[in-house]
């Protein structure tokens, strides 16, 4: 493994397979090849070939040691050290050496599920099909096209020739794409580049020595992640003194039981530079009770070139590469870096042909993978074409599932038996019913969606319901128009203690935290974006809110000394306001798929006004007031492992404060005193009762969450590479009724929306409470409203 052929003349790598085999189709003349392999010494032979000759050579290659001699050490560091420091200076000199090339590539992977677990089994279909239909069979891929690459960062490729045994893998513009990623860019594919600009941070590395190679000293260099993180990558480098340029690769990374080996080969294409002429990955997967692999070869010809005059070679080189796409505006356009397109006779070509572009040549199993891919396809339609297999199953009218999907005109979802029961609270006792959402597409990218939910109020013995509809339009502006109407059960603070999380606490330990009243309603809203990124939305609202009581007390473990008496406030329950809202980032980038903006992500803040009030209507109990409010949010990278993301918000009513109901009131988003909750602490107060801050007077708060992959916990380790990451938090309020709150905390997530974490509280400066969080805020238990 990891050796290689280069061709001279015609800029050419050939990567063999793991017996040390190639093979390769030359014009007539004479060739000089070098015949390399790592830690062997390089063969070089003159080989004439005449009009249809067949060579064959057996090419042994002589052990070539690596010299480890003694070396002057500077204040106690590895050589190593100087060498990187060198080399990464270089990286963008070597990164941009030539400004535009044409290359043709040979690539070829193949792929097999040699051990299926049931689980991985049951959860993949597509089409019907399982994963353990196609255990043991190996499926092959190959392909020859042409590469143009123009600075810095464009790449067309042209397919000229495919070939596959995978099912269903019909269009050449499928094809695997050349590995483009390189090591002297700060990302190198998925992981951190080793010549990242900040690789000390987060590498260390040793000298073990060097090896002479065409009158050259070429130093071997250990890559020793800091942590066992799956973004970094351990191996060897292999940096040629003076030039400081890569002459091999050989690394390795470990994502999850996803073991991967690369090997890539630096090849000198006239005196301009060292490219990459061969690269090969092997990848070995164990997840889950499944096994299997995926090998990748591809080598490649460089035809012509051009050397970029504009850079010197000088480490004081200090430009960066820009993506074109970002030079030109906010758009993201993915075609932009690279473009795949196809020659009309790539799925066409003869044994021939490919018998004289084939680098490696096929193993027996490779061979017999092609003899049986029609039966393996003919088995694949039956399975997709039997009825049994369609994408619905009867177990969705249990668990609850959608029938119909982004290609059918009509979509129907439903939440199946776990939907039955909305929730338990005091006032409304147990709510059974149901609710679905029916979805139609108006146009090919505009969609009508109803959403109805009738439940029953078994303690108030009265029907709740709901009514949603919204119409998506406008594509490219994201346009939303919503109509809602209905008659339910609504907490005085909106943004307070999840329903689940009340319903669990009040049905188990007798604790209700959540103060509900009755809330008839109907109101339009809209939102749309003006400009890119300047969203308008604007809502009108009329309800008749009344007074509520609790009803069914009952509990299980804790009977009922805990419950508190429900909220009541009789005063000014009939509303008719309005809203209007503006929202603006600077720098949002975006993209557009299949006709429809979507944003990515932004590298400026969000900032937010939003007003809104309450006027006069028929009726004589009135709400009346004027509210305006103003939030400035930002989340971005403070290094490659770490985020920092702020929130503040602050703003206050206007005017008489004197015609108000607790619903019209300023509430924060607060999680109460259960432990095991559905919020997450990066926006929610933790340790805050839902009501004891609200307002109608004026407030300010403010968020800050430091989340990063190794803080305390994650540096054990055995907790390495497992995707865990730590956050720290810290949370303010002030408002009226709770001046100078502060909230401290610690949570180890696996995502956003699933941790494990510590906080402790303090009111006016002074030490309050101390408590743990396990947060899960999943679609389920957030769904209701």
């Amino acid at each position: 493994m990891g050796s290689l052929v280069l061709i001279r003349e015609t800029y050419q790598g050939v990567a063999c397979n793991e017996k040390g085999e190639f093979q390769i189709n030359l014009k007539p003349g004479s060739y000089t090849v070098d015949f390399r392999c790592l830690g062997y010494k390089t063969i070089t032979q003159t080989i004439s070939i005449k009009r249809e000759e067949k060579i064959i050579r057996e090419i042994v290659l002589e052990e070539n040691p690596i010299v480890l001699e003694e070396v002057l050490v500077i204040g106690k560091e590895d050589p190593a050290y100087e060498i990187m420091r060198k080399t990464i200076e270089k990286a963008p000199y070597h990164q941009s050496i030539l400004k535009e090339y044409t290359a043709e590539c040979y690539v070829k992977g193949n792929l097999e599920l040699t051990r299926i677990g049931k689980l991985v089994d049951n959860m993949i279909s597509i089409d019907g099909a399982h994963p353990s239909d196609f255990k043991n069979h190996l499926f092959i891929q190959e392909s020859f096209s042409e590469i143009k690459y123009n600075a810095p960062d464009q790449y067309d490729q042209t397919v000229k020739a495919f070939s596959s045994t995978i099912p269903d893998n019909f269009n050449p513009e499928h094809v695997i794409p050349l590995a483009i990623s390189s090591l002297y860019l700060p990302r190198f594919s998925i992981h951190i580049s080793p010549l990242n600009p900040n690789a000390f941070t987060y590498y260390r590395f040793r000298y073990e020595g060097y090896s002479e190679e065409k009158g050259e000293t070429v130093n071997k260099i250990k890559v020793i992640p800091k942590v066992n993180d799956p973004e970094l990558l351990k191996g060897y480098l292999y940096i040629a003194d003076n030039s400081w340029d890569i002459r091999h690769a050989n690394l390795t990374s470990n994502v999850l039981g996803i073991e991967q080996h690369i090997n890539i080969n630096y090849d000198k294409i006239k005196d301009i530079a060292y490219m990459p002429t061969t690269y090969s990955n092997q990848i070995k997967a164990k997840i889950l009770g499944s096994e299997g692999y995926f090998n990748y070869y591809a080598s490649i010809k460089y035809v012509d070139f051009v050397k970029n005059d504009s850079i010197t070679d000088s480490s004081d080189n200090q430009w960066v590469i820009t993506p074109k796409n970002l030079k030109k505006g906010l758009e993201i356009k993915w075609d932009d870096y690279y473009r795949i397109k196809s020659d009309s006779l790539a799925t066409h070509r003869d044994s021939t042909f490919w018998k004289n572009i084939r680098n490696t040549p096929l193993s027996s199993r490779e061979k017999q993978s092609y003899q049986t891919r029609d039966s393996i396809q003919r088995h694949f339609d039956r399975v997709r074409d039997n009825p049994k297999n369609a994408n619905f199953k009867p177990i969705d009218l249990l668990l609850g599932g959608k029938i119909g999907g982004d290609s059918t005109f009509v979509t129907f979802t439903h939440g199946g038996i776990p939907g039955i029961l909305r929730d338990y609270n005091f006032v409304d006792g147990y709510g059974w019913g149901y609710k679905f959402s029916l979805s139609k597409k108006i146009k090919p990218k505009n969609k009508l969606t109803i959403t109805p939910e009738v439940y029953y109020a078994s303690a108030r013995k009265s029907v709740i319901w709901r009514a949603d509809m919204e119409y998506t339009y406008a594509p490219l502006k994201l346009g939303r128009f919503i109509l809602s109407a209905g008659d339910i059960t609504s907490n005085y603070n909106p943004v307070g203690v999840n329903r689940q999380d009340n319903g669990m606490s009040s049905f188990l330990w007798g604790r209700n935290a959540s103060m509900f009243y009755r809330n008839k309603f109907a109101q339009i809203a809209n939102h749309i974006d003006l400009t890119h990124a300047l969203r308008f939305s604007t809502q009108l609202k009329w309800a008749d809110r009344s007074p509520l009581q609790n009803n069914r007390i009952f509990s299980i473990l804790k009977g009922t000394r805990k419950v508190k008496p429900n909220l009541e406030d009789p005063n000014h329950t009939d509303l008719l306001s309005y809203s209007v809202g503006l929202q603006y980032t600077p720098r949002y980038y975006y993209t557009v798929f299949g006709g429809q903006k979507r944003y990515v992500y932004a590298s400026s803040p969000t900032f937010s006004i939003h007003y809104s009030e309450a006027f006069s209507s028929l009726k004589n109990n009135n709400t009346r007031f004027r509210r305006i409010e103003g939030t400035i949010y930002h989340e971005f990278k403070t290094n490659l492992f770490s985020t920092l993301s702020y929130k503040i918000n602050g703003g206050t009513f206007i005017g008489s404060r004197n015609k108000m109901n607790l619903a019209d009131y300023k509430h924060f988003d607060a999680a109460g005193d259960f432990i095991l909750i559905a919020k997450t602490p990066f926006n929610s107060f933790m340790l805050l009762d839902p009501y004891v801050a609200s307002t109608k007077d004026y407030w300010f708060y403010s968020h800050l969450n430091y989340r990063s992959k190794y803080i305390l916990l994650t540096r054990i380790p055995f907790l390495q590479g497992k995707f865990l990451n730590e956050t720290l938090h810290f949370k303010y309020l002030f408002s009226p009724n709770q001046k100078n709150y502060i909230e401290l905390g610690y949570s180890l997530d696996l995502i956003k929306s699933l941790s494990v974490g510590v906080h402790c509280s303090f009111h006016k400066f002074r030490f309050d409470d101390f408590n743990a969080r396990i947060s899960i805020r999943m679609g389920f238990f957030s769904s209701f409203k």
